[in-house]
């Protein structure tokens, strides 16, 4: 039986896109895990959940981040190897969120959980009062950090989220 010539050419091809992807899928992994140990190596003070997944012929980065610097040097790195990637990384706090990235604790005690959800580990607490940075929003609970820096949810109904403006006249009153 003979195989055509470009059958074959096609094969060979396309196994040396795919080798040729496995292996900067493996270096944009290395990538992703150096810049995560310099800037995020305790995640309950630092966001950096990244990662690279292929789809049809294209790599892409996909994931949340709250450090700017660490996207930036990530993507630096990637781009000095002349690897092509499509960049869906979020960096928070959460375009949706608009103005309001900040958020006062308006309960005697907030629970700060793990995970979005009542039943989740408790991270921390904060008191009344308390000014955090929001992140984001999901499912009733707000992504925030602490003064102390701890990045954690809290339940919706326990946070006011404000504007820098109200921040500054709810501190100055």
């Amino acid at each position: 039986m003979k195989i055509k010539w470009s059958v074959l050419v096609i094969f060979l091809f396309a196994t040396v896109l795919i080798t040729a992807q496995t292996k900067n899928m493996k270096t944009i992994n290395t990538i992703i895990k150096s810049v995560k140990v310099k800037y995020a190596p305790d995640k309950r003070v630092a966001l950096f959940n990244v990662e690279v997944k292929k789809e049809k012929k294209n790599l892409i980065l996909s994931g949340e981040t709250n450090i700017p610097e660490a996207k930036a040097e990530l993507m630096d790195k990637i781009n000095s190897k002349k690897i092509k990637v499509k960049d869906e990384i979020a960096l928070l706090p959460d375009e949706k969120l608009g103005d309001k990235v900040y958020g006062i604790v308006n309960l005697s005690v907030a629970s700060i959980r793990s995970q979005p959800k009542h039943p989740a580990e408790l991270a921390t607490q904060a008191l009344l009062g308390t000014i955090v940075k929001v992140l984001k929003y999901e499912d009733g609970f707000y992504l925030i950090q602490t003064p102390d820096g701890y990045i954690a949810w809290a339940d919706g109904d326990g946070i006011v989220t404000v504007n820098r403006d109200l921040l500054y006249d709810w501190e100055s009153t």
